[in-house]
């Protein structure tokens, strides 16, 4: 989960033939009491563009099949960005807990309150620490 640095994205999949699922996850607006919160998931067509908010916090899912080519256009208004800064931004606090698809460890805040540690095999394809975590259900 993450956000772009822009106030506008558009993201055309240009995909290739034989590509197969890898959409985008959606949660809710980065501040917002429901920031963490799973709002809709969106199945990329080759062809098609989906339009969001910068600060909309969303993700890509894993590739199904095939080879994922998108064409990301970040759009910016100095207008929009001028006005914006005399504005406060605080976090409103959290409605609910956060939706498990919501969590991430390099753009959320405090994933570990919601996760517990459980020992990984030795015999680990990939160099891991000893211990992994693994989201609560």
């Amino acid at each position: 989960m993450h956000t772009d640095d822009s106030d506008v994205t558009f993201n055309v999949c240009l995909g290739k033939p034989g590509f197969t699922a890898a959409g985008l996850t959606f949660c809710g607006v980065m501040a917002k009491q429901d920031h963490r919160v799973f709002k809709l998931k969106y199945a990329h067509q080759i062809g098609r563009c989906v339009m969001h908010l910068g600060r909309q916090r969303h993700g890509a899912d894993d590739i199904s099949d095939g080879c994922r080519v998108n064409l990301i256009m970040w759009n910016r208004s100095s207008a929009f960005r001028q006005r914006r800064a005399k504005q406060t931004h605080e976090y409103e606090a959290e409605s609910a807990p956060p939706s498990e698809a919501c969590l991430s460890f390099t753009h959320g805040k405090l994933p570990c309150a919601y996760l517990t540690i459980v020992h990984v095999s030795a015999r680990s394809p990939i160099p891991v620490p000893s211990y992994a975590y693994h989201h609560h259900r």
